[in-house]
């Protein structure tokens, strides 16, 4: 009676497998039997950003009111009268009289 084919073809597989093993491992006996020559540790010079220098500044290369403070600003108008909390921090404007009470009954309600 003869083998079946399915095992045939298993027992071929795994003789290749163990033929590939066998190659693969007399390339590794072959490497590491190698002497490799000492080579002393020599570190590479380390590596700088190089930047760009910067000018400090100078008033003939700039205006004098470069870097002046700027002047604060306030309403000076006179059409609205005040500002209003509508819910939690909402600040509103109050442009008249009727809309500061509006504004009060709302927030009571």
């Amino acid at each position: 009676m003869s083998t079946p084919k399915h095992i045939k073809l298993r027992r071929e597989a795994l003789q290749q497998k163990a033929k590939e093993d066998r190659k693969y491992e007399q390339l590794f006996r072959e490497v590491s039997c190698r002497k490799q020559e000492f080579k002393t540790y020599e570190p590479k010079s380390p590596y700088f950003r190089e930047t760009q220098a910067v000018k400090s500044f100078t008033p003939e290369t700039h205006s004098p009111n470069a870097t002046a403070k700027r002047e604060s600003q306030q309403y000076t108008g006179n059409l609205i009268t005040g500002i209003a909390t509508m819910h939690k921090s909402n600040a509103v404007p109050v442009l008249n009289q009727e809309d500061a009470t509006e504004i009060a009954n709302m927030r009571r309600n």
